[in-house]
């Protein structure tokens, strides 16, 4: 299948780095290569900022949570909050100097401490620098076109057209699973999708409701041809 192959290499390259396109720009020029290196293969789809300062989270953070197994960048640690002032946060198992390294780590929640990966000082070598854009580059490239990946809705379109759509929806009302549907499908816009299941029941997901679902859709032969996360529109 011509269209499921070109859509799987390119998403598999892709979602290496879409993460962080919209922190690049914000991410300190100091940060060392090799860090950025290891987030892109190992940090995950989830980039979270915080509104503080230069500290970058690949799973929910708040002043009184931390999930278990999550991964932190940052330049400072074990500090007091401005939230609470009396209670230590972000302590780290080694010992750390403040604005001079950048430390990547990982939140033990036995231990409610971060284990260390890699820590560098900072650097402002225009050498650190042409390593960074050489990262951005290889993963942004590669010999893909991924202008090819906004065509998302009118690739599943094809299949539509052909008879040959089907989807998976599990449908979520203000985080709260409710219920997981199969059908095929007999219509799909950008914030629209109707199908009907096995007992020719038909369901309509329209705007809010579509995009509060997460749906697998597939051809005849069961193969994956897209995943629409929750709160996301297709692209066209």
């Amino acid at each position: 299948m011509r269209h499921l192959e070109t859509y799987t290499q390119l998403l598999e390259k892709k979602t290496k780095i879409v993460p962080f396109i919209h922190i690049f720009n914000t991410l300190p020029k100091t940060v060392d290569y090799r860090i950025v290196e290891w987030m892109i293969e190992n940090w995950g789809d989830i980039v979270k900022k915080s509104p503080y300062g230069f500290s970058y989270y690949n799973a929910e953070k708040g002043w009184d949570f931390t999930i278990d197994k999550s991964l932190r960048l940052s330049d400072h640690w074990n500090f007091y909050s401005r939230a609470t002032m009396d209670q230590i946060h972000c302590k780290i198992n080694i010992s750390f100097k403040n604005n001079e390294y950048w430390t990547l780590a990982r939140y033990n929640e036995k231990e409610d401490i971060y284990d260390e990966i890699m820590s560098y000082p900072y650097n402002y070598s225009k050498e650190n620098e042409k390593k960074v854009a050489d990262i951005k580059h290889k993963y942004k490239q590669d010999n893909f076109d991924y202008s090819e990946l906004n065509k998302n809705l009118n690739m599943l379109k094809t299949y539509l057209n052909d008879n040959d759509l089907y989807v998976k929806v599990l449908y979520y009302n203000y985080g709260k699973f409710i219920e997981e549907l199969y059908g095929k499908v007999d219509r799909l816009k950008g914030v629209k999708l109707s199908f009907h299941d096995e007992y020719n029941e038909k369901h309509t997901f329209n705007h809010t409701k579509f995009t509060k679902s997460e749906m697998f859709f597939y051809d005849s032969s069961n193969n994956l041809l897209y995943h629409k996360k929750r709160n996301q529109k297709i692209d066209n």
